[in-house]
């Protein structure tokens, strides 16, 4: 029988498959030296920290998986890609896209919300959240603009926001590094990070995932500042994935080519309406400036013919977001490992 040692991200997956396994939460020095496979997952940016671990574990296996959900820190993640990608025990699982040579033992997986659950699925709360939009009424306001913590580019952007003339068309807001400060319409339950975890009519999840129905509500379209903007990949969090399952439109403020590959994904984007050549713009002050001009240019049109014109792009994002199973190229990881 097969040795294999997860963490808690591909046990649960392993389990559903009926694939034997042992587990041992960061007791790696517990974990024999003849294993078939070892799964753990780095849930933070410090690759370069994450490289001793590998070290420590790949003597110990025939084969080492790993899944990097969160690649925040975009030179430690290039420079972790670079180091496993000729050793063909190893095989990583990860959150972006590559705008260089993906190798061999590269898979994307957009797990969109952070764990692997996609709550506009498998959530009542989330399909209630749904239930409550609504597209047939005049709204007030253009754009919703929700910032989360400080980071250069949202910065770059609030600075676009003070000095515009189109401030009475946005809802807006920036809390930093005070979630108080931020303007949501659900219970934060004393939380100080919209990333926490919490319970929603019995059911988990995350602050940061629940759609904001009052805004989106008396709001047409959307600002989205990503996490990520490193040029080298695109690192897909539920900010965009709130926007894709509510059928929003939405300028982006994220890394070079963001827009080229969410539509690899299989969703359209706004071509009929907005000007996307931002998206190739390799410059990011360039790049987020063209985006801001087609903030202001929205602004100037009639939103109602706007959302007439991309209702259809608008219902395919929504339904491709909602049918597809994004969980489906790790539990093929997984499978084929079985196999071997």
């Amino acid at each position: 029988m097969p040795i294999n040692y997860f963490d808690t991200v591909f046990s649960k997956i392993a389990y559903d498959q009926g694939i034997p396994y042992a587990f041992h939460r960061h007791r790696y020095d517990k974990i024999p030296n003849d294993c078939d496979s070892i799964g753990i997952t780095f849930w933070n940016g410090e690759f370069n920290e994450h490289m001793k671990l590998i070290n420590t574990l790949l003597p110990k296996t025939k084969k080492l998986l790993i899944f990097a959900p969160e690649p925040v820190v975009p030179n430690e993640f290039v420079k972790f890609i670079t180091a496993v990608e000729s050793d063909s025990r190893v095989t990583v699982i990860g959150n972006a896209i590559l705008n260089f040579k993906t190798p061999l033992n590269y898979i994307t997986f957009p797990n969109w919300f952070i764990n692997l659950e996609n709550y506009y699925v498998s959530t009542q709360w989330g399909k209630k959240l749904l239930d409550q939009l609504v597209f047939d009424r005049p709204k007030s306001k253009k754009f919703d603009c929700l910032l989360g913590s400080a980071r250069p580019h949202r910065i770059f952007f609030d600075n676009c926001y003070q000095s515009s003339n189109c401030q009475d068309d946005v809802i807006f807001t920036f809390f930093k590094n005070n979630i108080a400060d931020g303007i949501w319409n659900f219970d934060l339950n004393g939380s100080v990070c919209t990333a926490d975890e919490t319970m929603i009519a019995g059911e988990k999840g995350r602050i940061s995932s629940i759609i904001p129905v009052d805004i989106y509500n008396d709001s047409y379209y959307s600002i989205v500042a990503e996490t990520t903007v490193s040029n080298n990949y695109s690192h897909f969090t539920e900010k965009t994935a709130k926007t894709l399952v509510a059928k929003r439109p939405f300028v982006i403020f994220a890394g070079q080519y963001f827009l080229r590959n969410l539509r690899s994904l299989g969703f359209q984007t706004f071509g009929a309406v907005i000007d996307e050549s931002y998206d190739d713009i390799e410059d990011e002050t360039e790049r987020f400036t063209r985006a801001w001009h087609e903030v202001e240019r929205l602004c100037r049109l009639d939103p109602v013919l706007t959302m007439q014109q991309l209702q259809s792009v608008l219902e395919h994002n929504q339904q491709h977001f909602l049918q597809t199973d994004w969980i489906q190229p790790l539990k093929e990881v997984i499978q084929s490992m079985e196999l071997n």
